[in-house]
């Protein structure tokens, strides 16, 4: 690894229209890269508005922490490993549909 992790999102715009983000609503993204996704969903959040960012590549998740920080003030997106965030909320399966 050399510290350098860059992803430059795809669709970025249709995403995030696609999204309809709602300022108040709770999101997920599974494959937060380098944040580029992320990071638009934040700055369409408010302050009520709740972002966790997974992936399980290390690099990407060190890149989406540090673009984290620079973030809104107020909304701060959550950088996790998705088996880090199923012991945080004390689950161990997930439902699938």
């Amino acid at each position: 690894m050399n510290g350098c992790f860059e992803h430059v999102p795809v669709l970025f715009d249709e995403c995030m229209d696609g999204l309809k983000i709602k300022k108040d609503g709770i999101y997920v993204d599974c494959t937060a890269g380098g944040g580029g996704h992320s990071s638009g969903i934040v700055s369409r959040l408010g302050a009520e508005g709740k972002l966790i960012s997974l992936d399980k590549d290390d690099e990407a998740l060190a890149t989406c922490e540090a673009r984290r920080k620079e973030i809104k003030d107020g909304v701060r997106p959550s950088c996790y490993h998705l088996e880090q965030s199923l012991k945080l909320w004390n689950m161990s399966l997930l439902t699938r549909r």
